[in-house]
C-alpha cells in the first residue's frame, strides 16, 4: 500500500534526493530532475517515470522501492545534443498505473 504524495521538477537534486529548487521551465541541456515522494509499506513496489512530449514516450525509467513510511525517489532524463523546445510532461507510475503527472516547458 503505497502512495504518492509529492512530485516535484528540478534542474538539481540533493543527496536526500530531493530538488532544491522547484522549476518547471528548462532549458534544453539541462538534466530535468523529479523527486517523487512516497508513503505507505511494501516490500517490494515498482515505481516509474514515463517521459512525454506531445503523447510520445521519450523514455521510462523504473526502480523498485521497499518503503517503511515515508521515502524519496529520484528520477532523471537528458538528452544528448538537447530537448526541442516544447511542452512536455512526466508521468508518476506505481505498479504500472498512473498516480500522478506534471507538465515541465523546455525554452
Amino acid at each position: 500500500d503505497v502512495r504518492v504524495t509529492e512530485v516535484v521538477l528540478g534542474a538539481a537534486v540533493g543527496l536526500d534526493k530531493k530538488v532544491p529548487q522547484p522549476a518547471d521551465v528548462f532549458g534544453p541541456e539541462d538534466t530535468i530532475y523529479v523527486s517523487v515522494v512516497t508513503e505507505g509499506r511494501s516490500s517490494d513496489t515498482l515505481l516509474s517515470a514515463l517521459w512525454m512530449r506531445e503523447g510520445r514516450v521519450l523514455g521510462e525509467t523504473s526502480q523498485s522501492i521497499a518503503p517503511d513510511g515515508s521515502a524519496t525517489s529520484e528520477f532523471h532524463v537528458s538528452k544528448p545534443g538537447g530537448f526541442e523546445a516544447g511542452e512536455y510532461e512526466v508521468e508518476i507510475r506505481v505498479e504500472g498505473q498512473p498516480v500522478l503527472k506534471r507538465r515541465f516547458t523546455v525554452r
